[in-house]
């Protein structure tokens, strides 16, 4: 697509792609878990990447009640078949490093295309339609600004990283009146990986959520590709009582960067989650840990019950799970939790957990 242009999709409209790979090619300059790398190109796609670079596209609207749907887990798996094979020496010589990854599928699976892949643009608006099914990333923003996304379902349950809705390292992007039913995070808000994140320092910022409903998946994430930096962001009216992890800021000890300036209020979910993850570690450090820092949470309400994607079930959890990094100058700090309503679902404990934090503030912390 570009500059100046509107698709527009009626009722019972669907603009599908296939499950052949090469149907994406050629492969195009994009990002992805943080790494700008040649990718398959998306199924639509907007202006060109370029980190140093304002808009290379602007003034995009889709709209409409149509549908646009990609090839789905049958698109990822062929894509990731073939990929393993051309990387096959690449992987062998890695050896036990593969393991800092999150599976065996992470590498020759970051090339898979977005189902709307967004690059260096300004002012797009993406309203009413559904988005189903993309390979991985069904609406990937990058380096852009002045995104609106409204009135849109979001569908991919059954592939891996199928997250709905990812600004990266983008601003003024705001998504409201939206439904997810995701097989990861229905949205993931990041800023680069590593060193790579923390040279080309383009945070992700003036972030605006309200409104939406996870019917299935992991929920909001910040992170954990967040070392460009993310701040400003803003959370309210939202109902993620059906996902895994509610709102879930995230890194790694190697990100570097920070994640400041989170506020949320007026929100249903099962748990608020700050912590280090395990997976998607491979590469270089950053020059320091993540700083995590800044951030309020209240009236909310937080059930205690996750989904439990593998059953298809809600099994019993931590209400605020809180853990920064062990050195002192990293440590999870300056955090408000304010008329915040904890189930008890039968528990005896009042769900929160803390380690390594400092000045944590809890006003009228309710629990039954």
């Amino acid at each position: 697509m570009h500059s100046d242009m509107e698709l527009y999709l009626e009722e019972g409209a669907v603009l599908r792609g296939t499950e052949v790979p090469d149907d994406y090619l050629p492969r195009i300059w994009s990002r992805f878990e943080g790494r700008e790398m040649e990718t398959l190109s998306g199924l639509l796609n907007l202006g060109e990447l370029d980190h140093k670079a304002g808009a290379t596209s602007e003034n995009v609207v889709i709209r409409g009640k149509g549908t646009i749907e990609g090839g789905g887990r049958v698109l990822m798996e062929r894509v990731i078949e073939e990929e393993r094979v051309r990387l096959k020496e690449y992987l062998e010589e890695l050896g036990d490093k593969i393991l800092e990854c999150e599976n065996l599928d992470t590498i020759p699976g970051r090339i898979r295309p977005r189902l709307i892949h967004i690059c260096n643009a300004r002012n797009v608006v993406i309203s009413g339609i559904t988005v189903k099914n993309g390979a991985c990333w069904n609406v990937h923003m990058i380096y852009s600004e002045d995104v609106l996304t409204y009135g849109c379902q979001f569908y991919s349950r059954d592939v891996w990283n199928g997250d709905g809705w990812d600004p990266d390292s983008s601003r003024n992007c705001t998504i409201f009146g939206c439904t997810f039913d995701t097989g990861d995070d229905a949205i993931a808000i990041k800023s680069g990986k590593n060193p790579e994140g923390n040279e080309i320092n383009r945070p992700c910022e003036r972030i605006r959520i309200f409104d939406c409903v996870v019917a299935f998946g992991h929920g909001f994430a910040i992170g954990s590709e967040m070392s460009g930096g993310i701040r400003d962001v803003k959370i309210w009216n939202c109902d993620l009582r059906n996902s895994a992890n509610g709102i879930e800021i995230k890194a790694t000890r190697k990100r570097g960067g920070y994640v400041k300036e989170v506020y949320a209020a007026h929100c249903v979910l099962p748990r608020i989650l700050f912590h280090s993850v395990g997976y998607n570690d491979d590469g270089i450090a950053g020059p320091h840990p993540p700083v995590l820092e800044q951030c309020c949470f209240e009236e909310m309400d937080i059930t205690r019950l996750c989904l439990n994607e593998k059953e298809n079930r809600m099994d019993l959890c931590e209400a605020l799970d809180l853990c920064g990094f062990e050195e002192k100058e990293y440590h999870l700090k300056n955090l408000t939790f304010r008329n915040i309503r904890i189930a008890k679902n039968g528990q005896e404990e009042d769900g929160i957990h803390q380690k390594y934090c400092e000045n944590l503030v809890f006003e009228n912390i309710s629990v039954g």
